[in-house]
């Protein structure tokens, strides 16, 4: 027995390799596709994507069909069809996408089975902990490697990050969650993304909300406003310290945020619902195909904004579907906290990181980031029943 599971424990962390070298690929996308290669990304998808085909099948832990599992395995397949369908007319632009993108679907399952097999919250834990600490090694390893004092080329390096962090709050120290929430902090204020920030605010607001009001019952006091204070007053210091080093460069990008409407997002956002509210009645309801949004209207970007870009590749049918996972996310927050589990907060942090990011940036097309969040839903789904998560 106790071989077993150190055989799956070897496995899991060799598993975990991988997904690093998935994730490291796309933090500075400019510089390192062309250092490391398509080959290490492709050999990391495939082998992802070979191995939770094969443990699914073979592990013993029955397979989850409860409403998020159904929503989502629903979801991702209609999406892969559409792709595929579209696919046959012109091709994606590389070969491993046809893997890359069911890749989150494979992981849900994967991480739910092996939550189950492990029966060791801790083991888990610390495994995805080591491919954050790797990650942010790489990033500030590689922070001055690439153009961040560039107002025009903020990178996307700090959402790798970010979406991570749902995982480092599920840790009962407290220590370990406040450290978690800072280094995140930093990170987003060093790449300059502002969907990043509002996306943590967020994030840590619905989070302190659920753990001290809606799970704990406690009454704001004054003594809790004076912490908030002191935080809000710490954080507002870093902030002006990082902005006067960087030659106020943070600050000029909230300027520009207000004249342009964010990098633009605004007329992104006319252009692409003048073309969804345009397209035939097919293309209405069934879209056009995976990322079409580049090639339609006048601004050839993707759509910035998850549905609108679901909307005008997937269609109607598509955004439906959408719309049902959001609902099955809803109904598992609100049943965490019914529960007083100790996933709820932690669970409340990646609801709100995800909303944002849904809003002014993309997860459902991005396989990388919706892989961890993938990964997460299916560790809560095996893992709210636990012993360590109850609260006594």
């Amino acid at each position: 027995m106790k071989n077993s599971k150190l055989a799956l424990i070897v496995f899991f962390a060799a598993f975990l390799f991988f997904f690093y070298l998935y994730e490291m690929y796309e933090m500075f996308i400019s510089k390192y596709r062309e250092k490391i290669g398509p080959l290490s990304e492709s050999i990391a998808i495939f082998t992802m994507f070979g191995a939770s085909i094969v443990y699914c099948a073979f592990s013993k832990t029955k397979v989850i069909w409860n409403g998020l599992a159904r929503s989502f395995n629903v979801q991702m397949i209609e999406l892969y069809l559409i792709t595929l369908f579209f696919a046959s007319v012109v091709p994606l632009p590389a070969r491993i996408q046809y893997f890359a993108i069911l890749l989150p679907l494979l992981l849900f399952f994967f991480s739910y089975k092996i939550t189950k097999d492990i029966d060791g919250i801790l083991v888990y834990l610390i495994g995805i902990s080591v491919v954050v600490v790797a990650l942010v090694l790489f990033f500030f390893t590689n922070y001055y490697n690439n153009e961040l004092y560039d107002t025009e080329e903020a990178n996307n390096a700090a959402y790798t990050v970010l979406v991570f962090l749902p995982f480092l709050l599920c840790y009962r120290r407290v220590v370990v969650r406040i450290a978690s929430i800072v280094l995140v902090f930093v990170i987003t204020l060093l790449s300059l993304k502002r969907g990043g920030l509002f996306g943590v605010s967020l994030g840590m607001a619905i989070y302190l909300f659920i753990d001290q009001v809606a799970i704990k019952e406690k009454k704001i006091n004054m003594a809790g406003l004076l912490v908030i204070l002191v935080g809000l007053v710490g954080l507002y210091l870093l902030f002006d310290r990082f902005n006067e080093t960087s030659g106020g460069l943070f600050m000029t990008r909230l300027e520009e945020m207000s004249e342009t409407g964010g990098s633009n997002r605004i007329l992104i956002y006319e252009d692409k619902l003048h073309e969804i509210v345009n397209s035939d009645f097919l293309g209405l309801i069934f879209g056009h195909g995976w990322l079409a949004t580049e090639n339609a209207g006048k601004i050839k970007l993707t759509a910035h904004n998850d549905i609108l870009e679901i909307a005008y590749d997937f269609g109607l049918v598509g955004l439906c579907l959408f719309a049902c996972v959001i609902m099955s996310l809803y109904r598992l927050q609100k049943d965490l906290i019914d529960e007083k589990s100790r996933l709820a907060a932690p669970f409340g942090a990646s609801m709100g990181i995800l909303l944002v990011l849904i809003g002014v940036s993309h997860i459902w097309v991005y396989h990388q980031m919706l892989s961890v969040f993938a990964l997460f839903w299916g560790f809560v789904l095996a893992a709210k029943g636990n012993e360590y998560f109850r609260r006594k």
